[in-house]
């Protein structure tokens, strides 16, 4: 985080952005020390999924089979929704 800071401050522009991935926003939000400025500058790139040919419903049956017969003691393994 340090470094990315370093960097910020380093660059000569008054309109100098900081754009990272939504996951990674996440990850930064544990550093609680951080300039207002430093904060103002953060923007992140939202994460969406899209299925296929409408595959959605067979990809979360596909997860909830292999939850449901991989892991004891489990709503899903135990029949309850």
């Amino acid at each position: 985080m340090r470094l990315i800071e370093q960097a910020f401050n380093e660059m000569e522009n008054e309109n100098k952005l900081i754009i990272t991935t939504e996951k990674d926003s996440i990850r930064f939000q544990k550093f609680h020390n951080i300039a207002d400025e430093f904060k103002k500058a953060w923007y992140y790139i939202p994460i969406e999924i899209e299925f296929l040919n409408n595959e959605k419903i067979s990809f979360n049956n596909y997860i909830i089979d292999y939850v449901t017969k991989n892991r004891r003691n489990n709503i899903l393994s135990s029949g309850k929704n």
